[in-house]
């Protein structure tokens, strides 16, 4: 094999297959750490939340709020799964 062939058939087939879990994570850490989202999206999606459940006493609003987040990563954690059955099939 040559050079390229053995990069593109062997070594970046097994390197992909590895990464991706810690490259998942790694994606919705920064997502949700990243100054916009820390000092606005998430702080302040639960910061109503709670607001709006000691107004009413309703546990309504931070149920709203754990939906919203499943709504942001749910879609990157499937396309995750996807990658790793694609690179982790055997064949």
């Amino acid at each position: 094999l040559t050079f390229f062939q053995t990069l593109s058939i062997v070594i970046v087939p097994q390197g992909v297959r590895l990464v991706i879990p810690p490259l998942t994570n790694k994606v919705i850490s920064i997502t949700k750490m990243t100054s916009l989202a820390s000092v606005v999206a998430v702080p302040e999606l639960l910061n109503q939340a709670v607001t709006e459940q000691g107004v009413y006493a309703n546990p309504t609003p931070l149920t709203l709020a754990a939906l919203m987040f499943v709504a942001i990563f749910l879609p990157l954690v499937r396309f995750s799964t996807y990658l790793e059955r694609r690179y982790g099939a055997i064949g």
